[in-house]
């Protein structure tokens, strides 16, 4: 029996996964929405909200003047944020950091996303920048810790000796008076630290394949599939579009997406700013995810952009094996200072400016 499709609402839908980025439900669709007036190409209208059973979108209307093309679009967001939120390394007691604070460098320092050093790349400098912070995050940890132990034997639940007490106040004596506490003092009262060890730890989470790393995998996965089975059964078209990590849950999602519906709908794939070149490095079973992804008949089609510029995205590895369907590869230059490119400014892009719209119209 055919899904039957609700003629009240738009034909075509987009189901848009966000990145890591803390941001409220529904910002990343005003960004998105802001954006479109930067496109020169076709003009658009902001038609309001779109609804399906339990999902709230908004509808735009898109004209292509030159091609005489009209189309609307429904977009949703497959909000799964406020997970990153609720598994925050920031907001555990302090002696919690100090024991998962120590096991995420070794989690990191032993694995082999250090060959991406070895690359040259730009995205080897994002990454020694980012560790260089989480070094410097430790530190501070470590001597707050040191420092509260020399005041509360009991730290640890467990009294310890006096003279072992005295030892470590003066240890953490000699790291908060030394010249390098000033820098970390203005670098963690400055810089976003905290909030780049709260991804790290939430990557570290999600790529583990213990019970924790599948239950979270799992609480992700059920943010994107449910909304992706009912834009199928209501839509004749339907997009899934993908931004920086968001296309790390999108390609997990779709390696092994089997739709409920009967009906064969056409599902294209588009990720912008992906994560899975310097991910593949830390999952080994992350390029037999793309394999998947690629061998899977529910797909009709992947386009991947990515830029030189954005020092936080890259573009998605291809496997070496052959694949039922090829990568189309779309390099986007961005304008952009050296300051945008480390801060990543020039990440946020293919929001501020969603060229890959055009590509929806082409269709």
């Amino acid at each position: 029996m055919e899904t039957s499709i609700n003629k009240s609402i738009s034909h075509e839908a987009v189901i848009f996964i966000p990145g890591l980025s803390p941001q409220e439900k529904g910002v990343c669709l005003e960004l998105i929405s802001n954006g479109l007036s930067n496109l020169e190409d076709f003009s658009f209208e902001d038609k309001g909200e779109a609804q399906i059973q339990g999902y709230t979108g908004k509808r735009f209307c898109f004209y292509d003047k030159d091609n005489n093309i009209s189309r609307e679009i429904d977009i949703y967001e497959a909000y799964w944020q406020d997970l990153v939120a609720e598994n925050k390394l920031s907001n555990k007691e302090l002696k919690i950091k100090i024991f998962q604070g120590f096991g995420l460098f070794i989690d990191w320092i032993f694995s082999r996303v250090w060959k991406v050093v070895f690359e040259v790349s730009y995205s080897s400098v994002c990454f020694l920048i980012s560790s260089l912070l989480m070094v410097f995050w430790y530190y501070g940890i470590v001597a707050i810790a040191m420092t509260t132990i020399g005041e509360n034997h009991n730290f640890f639940g467990q009294s310890i000796p006096d003279d072992l007490a005295k030892a470590i106040s003066l240890i953490a004596n000699s790291m908060v008076n030394w010249q390098i506490w000033i820098i970390v003092s203005l670098i963690l009262t400055f810089l976003p630290v905290e909030g780049i060890v709260d991804q790290f730890y939430f990557v570290t989470q999600y790529l583990r394949n213990d019970e924790e790393g599948i239950s979270l995998r799992t609480k992700t996965r059920n943010r994107v599939i449910p909304l992706l089975n009912n834009l199928l059964s209501n839509y004749e078209k339907v997009t899934v579009v993908a931004y920086s990590f968001g296309v790390m849950i999108s390609t997990d999602v779709l390696a092994d997406y089997n739709p409920s519906t009967t009906q064969l709908i056409p599902l294209r794939y588009i990720t912008l700013g992906g994560t899975l070149k310097f991910l593949s490095y830390k999952s080994v079973n992350l390029q037999k995810e793309i394999q998947k992804c690629l061998d899977n008949k529910v797909i009709s089609n992947w386009i991947d952009y990515y830029s030189n510029q954005d020092w936080f995205g890259s573009k998605t590895p291809v496997p070496q094996k052959k694949t039922s369907i090829e990568i189309e590869f779309h390099k986007t230059p961005i304008d952009s200072s050296l300051w945008e490119k480390i801060t990543g400014k020039t990440h946020f892009y293919y929001l501020f400016n969603p060229i890959w719209i055009k590509m929806l119209l082409k269709e």
